[in-house]
């Protein structure tokens, strides 16, 4: 049975016997307001409620005032959750607590060991202190609790005795962890166990979340956070299970943003996407209407955009754009852009942008970043000229508010710069030069002087490391060099290569620089691999931080892809890092096989990348499936293994695997039949929009 079957169950109760125990009738209708609120069907909750309040007599004795205050913390909760202010509702309902009388109301039993009085009492003190939560704090004054008449100060409430069923509801919690932990560490320590019937227990703590649903407290909020937290990393004790989904949910409700956004992240790259999918359709069905959205459903919007139908997406803008909170209104922008390309709203979203950078231009410091992101994520190939040129008039007039926006709208209209202006600083060497990887000409005068600049910042680096520190760089001068080599054939090889060999230089300086060469592959002179030849074990194994990863895995890339170590000594780093234990390690491994594939195979290459291929974590998966890609047409030893690897890796969940292998495909076109099969089928069955993108390129590749 669905919530929502249940949900129609309990209506169909609480209407037909509302003549009967008022009790039991408001028992099922506080459960069904927490079914409700597990789907965000917030007008049934209100309907509920309001339907339970009506039919309670007008008379205040103590019964009906226990029932109504029940009631009115539900809603209380409920106003809460939806971005309401539940004032009225919270103070109506301690007023209404502070009417009952335990010795007026109708006695019952509740078992030979019971006692009614003394329970009732507990039962107040609980629903009493629920009241209390869901008030507001004012400053560290603890004189006061909030604004809301009545409300106890906060040094009353903290020397209040804790309510009894609250410390039962902790320590079950608390049992329910022990057992996680204890599960743990027999799974780590012991022997796999084997079951007659069934599996093992799953610890979850939905009971102890549910008790305090039902009161209406505010720490309801972290213990949604908990459960959900408990789940995930119970994940693949789920599989298929609702209760993936509703983890999501229950983040969103908790207002775990951060929680969220690495849960939204996991399931986008790994899985499961159906799970991603159903609660950002449940937001859009529940949550674009009456009740507003907050920042954690932008948030889940976002992340699951290319996972929409144009029609999904385009409904799920109306009410982002219709944001109304000061409050993250940048978020608001990038999750517009993000649906805009889904909703085939491009152009109408970059007029919208274009607007918003007008009437917020008093508060552009603090948005520049994310309306400079915002313009990033939208698609500008869907762009109408008109919209683009209104942006171009923009950078020549009012840009001077927003310079993080200016530098990403002149990057996506391939702006040409002013090269009239001398460069001053590396920052503005590193703009020039984005603007030359765009495509545009990059003048000699503008070359000698980047490399006067950076041959600078080179020394200042070497500089710093004979006198033994290291000041943090807002740009990387290594970098910079090393893209000038690429992109303007700058003679800066032996400048760098001083840097690069340089182990006393901070990694930080030195990782993009040595990517950016392993990819690109500029040519270098005899004297420069000399000097790299010579120092290439002091590089891999010099002295580093204890956080740090040796080998050094971005200069073992390097190293590798232009013939600068042996054979023995790049199988042996891997096989290293492979070993590891650490996630970490393993996709360095992963990362090094498949840009060594670039440009070579091996049967010791393609073994270690079949081997990590089926590791646990979908980074290590993802690079090593790329290398298996890259070798897959040339390696003659055991072609059948890796093409079915292949097709296994393209049908795995998630985007991150199947976009890296059709981005290795996408030049080089796979023969095989099988691998092409499954291409054509993720063309058509694929949810996410950017993979059913990427097969069509490579689909287009066989033409």
């Amino acid at each position: 049975m669905t919530i929502r079957e249940g949900l129609s169950g309990l209506i169909h109760e609480i209407v037909e016997e509302s003549d009967g125990d008022s009790a039991r009738t408001c028992a099922l209708g506080l459960m069904a307001c927490c079914a409700a609120a597990e789907i965000e069907d917030y007008n049934t909750c209100d309907f509920i409620l309001d339907f339970l309040l009506r039919k309670l007599d007008s008379d205040e004795d103590s019964a009906n005032s226990l029932l109504r205050a029940l009631l009115l913390q539900q809603r209380a909760l409920r106003l809460r959750d939806t971005g309401r202010d539940p004032k009225s509702a919270s103070t109506g309902a301690l007023k209404f607590v502070n009417q009952v009388r335990v010795d007026e109301l109708p006695p019952c039993k509740l078992g030979p060991y019971a006692d009614f009085s003394a329970t009732l009492n507990y039962l107040l003190v609980a629903l009493r202190n629920a009241i209390w939560s869901l008030a507001p704090t004012i400053g560290t004054d603890f004189g006061r609790v909030s604004g809301w008449d009545g409300f106890p100060s906060r040094d009353e409430i903290l020397k209040s005795p804790r309510p009894e069923q609250l410390i039962k509801i902790g320590a079950d919690r608390s049992e329910a962890y022990a057992k996680f932990v204890l599960q743990t560490y027999r799974n780590l320590f012991g022997s796999r166990p084997r079951y007659i019937l069934g599996g093992p227990e799953v610890p979850d703590i939905f009971a102890q979340a549910l008790a305090l649903e039902l009161f209406g407290h505010a720490s309801v909020r972290e213990s949604r956070k908990e459960l959900a937290l408990l789940r995930l990393v119970q994940i693949d004790a789920y599989e298929q299970s609702e209760h993936v989904r509703d983890a999501l949910r229950l983040l969103r409700h908790a207002g775990a943003y951060k929680e969220l956004s690495l849960a939204v992240e996991r399931f986008r790259t790994a899985g499961p996407l159906w799970a991603l999918s159903e609660d950002a359709r449940q937001i859009i069905q529940q949550r674009t209407g009456d009740y507003p959205l907050g920042r954690n459903e932008l948030r889940v919007l976002r992340g699951a955009a290319e996972l929409m139908t144009s029609a999904e997406a385009d409904r799920a803008l109306t009410a982002v754009c219709e944001w109304k909170q000061e409050d993250y209104v940048g978020e608001a922008w990038i999750t517009a852009a993000a649906l805009s390309n889904y909703a085939e709203k491009c152009s109408e979203i970059a007029d919208f942008l274009l607007q918003q950078s007008v009437i917020k231009e008093s508060a552009a410091s603090g948005l520049d970043k994310d309306l400079a992101r915002s313009i990033r994520v939208l698609d500008w190939t869907a762009v109408q000229h008109g919209v683009a040129d209104r942006w171009s008039i923009w950078l020549r007039t009012r840009a001077q508010h927003w310079p993080t926006t200016e530098e990403a709208v002149a990057g996506v209209l391939r702006v040409q710069p002013d090269d009239s202006k001398a460069l001053q600083d590396l920052e503005a060497v590193a703009v020039r030069l984005n603007s030359a990887i765009k495509g545009s000409p990059l003048p000699p005068s503008s070359v000698r002087r980047s490399v006067e600049i950076v041959t600078q910042e080179l020394q200042n680096l070497v500089a710093e490391a004979n006198a033994g520190y290291y000041s943090m760089k807002f740009r990387s001068a290594v970098d910079v060099a090393a893209a000038l080599i690429v992109f303007a054939e700058a003679d800066l090889w032996q400048d760098l290569a001083i840097c690069l060999t340089d182990e006393r230089i901070n990694r930080l300086e030195t990782d993009a620089a040595f990517e950016r060469l392993s990819h690109e592959r500029p040519p270098m002179t005899q004297a420069v691999r000399d000097l790299f030849k010579g120092a290439a074990h002091r590089i891999l194994r010099g002295r580093t931080e204890s956080s740090e990863i040796a080998p050094y895995p971005e200069a073992l890339r390097f190293l590798a892809v232009y013939g600068l170590i042996d054979d023995s000594v790049i199988f042996s780093s891997v096989a290293e890092l492979a070993g590891s234990g650490a996630v970490v390690m393993r996709e360095q491994a992963a990362r090094t096989l498949a840009v060594i594939a670039e440009v070579r195979g091996g049967a010791w290459i393609s073994a270690i990348a079949t081997q990590l291929s089926h590791d646990h974590d979908v980074s290590v998966r993802s690079h090593a499936g790329r290398a298996l890609a890259l070798l897959s047409e040339g390696e003659e030893l055991v072609p059948r293994i890796i093409q079915e690897r292949i097709t296994q890796l393209l049908g795995e969940d998630g985007i991150a695997i199947p976009l890296r292998l059709l981005d290795a495909m996408k030049m080089n076109p796979p023969s095989n039949v099988d691998v092409k099969q499954k291409i054509e089928q993720m063309l058509s069955d694929h949810p996410s929009g950017s993979v059913r993108r990427m097969a069509q390129v490579v689909l287009d590749g066989y033409a």
